[in-house]
């Protein structure tokens, strides 16, 4: 098998189940796994497959957005004995040269397939909450471990709608707190006024460093690597929350 070397190379072949099946046979057998079932998730940057029932191995792009090492320390760190969080079974690089990491399997339906009540929304504005709370640097102002891509795929809810956990930390980074909000609220919350505000209320009772300000939060969508997608579903939304930031945002863009 050929290690790929350009982002259309792998974009041809990142989600072709029978491109990976003898690789990911090679790398579990060296695990001492025996793969009875693997099934693709679904799409995104990396190839991700469900392998037996408690698997899911994650194998990384080799030309673009490797976050494989950075992803290891968070799971090493942070992220450790956390039952929120996939917990790190093994990792290492397939014999063709793909770094790879396989974690538990969250066993739930994503916000995608079951969108969130008001207690699943109360659920992830606590975990989000501990998480901030458990990693604030002040060396540079206000910072603190964010996802930052907390959309409907990421966030798993169990048959009664409360959180089971969120995955993918591949875009996580050091920023300011506000940085979490745009994706999660117009992403994962769907701009829905009753979720946002249950959230809102929750995370400012757990928050020990930051309480969410709506200043911060346009300024937050503005530099978000995803702001032009979030201004198009802000403006489908139609809803209280979604006016209110898309007028925050055109007032301060004509300040400018």
């Amino acid at each position: 098998m050929k290690l790929v070397e350009t982002w259309d190379e792998w974009c041809a072949i990142y989600s072709q189940l029978s491109f990976w099946l003898e690789e990911i046979g090679l790398l579990c057998g060296a695990q001492g796994i025996e793969c009875r079932l693997i099934e693709l998730t679904f799409p995104g940057t990396h190839a991700v497959f469900f392998v037996n029932e408690d698997i899911v191995l994650k194998i990384y792009c080799p030309v673009r957005y490797n976050s494989c090492g950075k992803e290891l320390k968070l799971h090493d760190g942070p992220l450790a004995d956390n039952r929120l969080f996939p917990q790190v079974r093994f990792h290492g690089r397939s014999p063709s040269g793909y770094d790879y990491i396989g974690f538990t399997r969250l066993h739930g339906t994503t916000v995608r397939e079951k969108p969130l009540t008001e207690i699943g929304a109360r659920d992830l504005a606590y975990a989000v909450a501990d998480l901030h709370n458990k990693t604030p640097d002040r060396a540079d102002g206000l910072r603190c471990l964010v996802h930052y891509d907390l959309t409907e795929d990421h966030v798993y809810l169990d048959d009664q709608g409360r959180l089971v956990g969120i995955i993918d930390f591949g875009d996580a980074r050091m920023a300011h707190p506000s940085d979490e909000f745009p994706v999660l609220f117009v992403a994962c919350l769907r701009c829905d006024d009753s979720l946002i505000a249950a959230f809102r209320e929750a995370y400012g009772s757990r928050a020990e460093h930051y309480q969410i300000n709506d200043e911060e939060l346009v300024d937050a969508l503005r530099r978000h690597d995803y702001c032009e997608d979030m201004i198009h579903d802000l403006q489908r939304a139609g809803t209280r929350f979604a006016r209110n930031l898309l007028d925050r945002y055109s007032a301060t863009s004509q300040e400018e």
